[in-house]
């Protein structure tokens, strides 16, 4: 839940992005999503249905940008289009050994370590809800505005992680480390 509202995850809709476009786009190959901005939650309601919309363009030098957009299925002729997520799609990270880092190096960028419960309980306090299986964080660490945590499919969900590439909830896990660059410590 975001803010008591459930919303579909920004996990989710980067999933779209990368696993939908980026071949297409771009060709074969590892291609990541770099410069993502996460706009506005999709608010999900169980009484209407939303159109989801991505859009990617090509930008040159091995590169893609792309949005995620939706539209209430009630909505008017003149209602706008409501952008979720933008990305950046391939780059200069294209080439894994340009921008490889090892494990360790990210540690030592990364001293800080979070208390697990502390952490989820300062989430809540601002109105990001997770519930025992979306608290895929194991551990987590931090630094000066960067974050390293190790993340793990609550055993009730491993049954039909077969289904994905990666899992919905493990990327949630990923943003919820994102988090913890810019929450402070708890």
């Amino acid at each position: 839940a975001v803010l008591g509202r459930l919303s579909d995850g920004d996990d989710a809709r980067l999933r779209v992005v990368h696993l939908a476009a980026a071949g297409d786009v771009l060709g074969a190959g590892m291609h990541p999503i770099v410069d993502v901005t996460i706009k506005e939650a999709m608010r999900l309601n169980a009484d209407s249905a939303r159109t989801v919309q991505l859009v990617v363009d090509r930008a040159g030098g091995g590169t893609a940008s792309a949005r995620v957009c939706s539209l209430a299925e009630d909505a008017d002729g003149d209602a706008d289009w409501i952008c979720h997520v933008t990305a950046t799609l391939g780059g200069a990270a294209s080439n894994p050994a340009a921008s490889r880092a090892s494990l360790a190096e990210a540690r030592l960028l990364c001293p800080q370590a979070f208390d697990r419960d502390a952490f989820y309980q300062e989430l809540e306090r601002r109105g990001l809800g997770f519930g025992p299986a979306f608290r895929s964080v194991r551990e987590l660490m931090s630094g000066n505005q960067q974050a390293l945590g190790s993340i793990v499919l609550h055993a009730d969900l491993r049954r039909e992680g077969a289904a994905y590439n990666i899992h919905p909830v493990l990327l949630d896990g990923c943003v919820q480390v994102i988090a913890a660059a810019v929450v402070p410590k708890a």
